[in-house]
């Protein structure tokens, strides 16, 4: 029972960050030349979403800097970590109601 209730507890850890590094984007949407990073769900680590610039118009000179935050993935992405956070906790909140009857049917 432990083990799932750490499990569940890493997934809720990996999910906040998540929705802290999707905030980030958000907030830094207009923000010229700010990169939109990811979490990687696997290590938890943050890194840039893409290595690769996004498709500029023929206009921009080769020096602009550029943004490559789309809302609407942003916004998926939210969406997902949220859900993903809640799913977890319910898995905790299970877990320890389990514990507690079994540790009332022992006793």
């Amino acid at each position: 029972m432990t083990s799932v209730m750490h499990t569940a507890l890493g997934g809720m850890l990996r999910n906040q960050k998540g929705l802290e590094v999707t905030a980030q984007n958000i907030a830094n949407v207009n923000t010229d030349g700010y990169r939109a990073q990811r979490v990687d769900g696997a290590t938890g680590q943050v890194s840039p979403a893409s290595d690769l610039p996004p498709e500029r118009p023929e206009d921009w000179p080769e020096s602009h800097p550029y943004n490559d935050v789309d809302l609407t993935r942003e916004l998926v992405h939210m969406k997902t970590y949220e859900i993903g956070y809640t799913a977890n906790a319910k898995v905790v909140a299970t877990t320890d109601r389990l514990l507690g009857e079994l540790m009332d049917t022992l006793a």
